[in-house]
């Protein structure tokens, strides 16, 4: 669980992705999770 996100499964590809949706639907939130399993200890 992370900032209200209770279950969410993402697929990346190779190459580029974007992360798409209306406001408040949690885009940034999933982008801060991520980027804080990936790069802070």
């Amino acid at each position: 669980r992370f900032a209200g996100i209770k279950d969410v499964s993402v697929e990346f590809k190779d190459g580029l992705n974007v992360i798409l949706g209306s406001n408040e639907s949690g885009k940034s939130t999933l982008v801060e999770g991520i980027h804080s399993v990936l790069f802070k200890p």
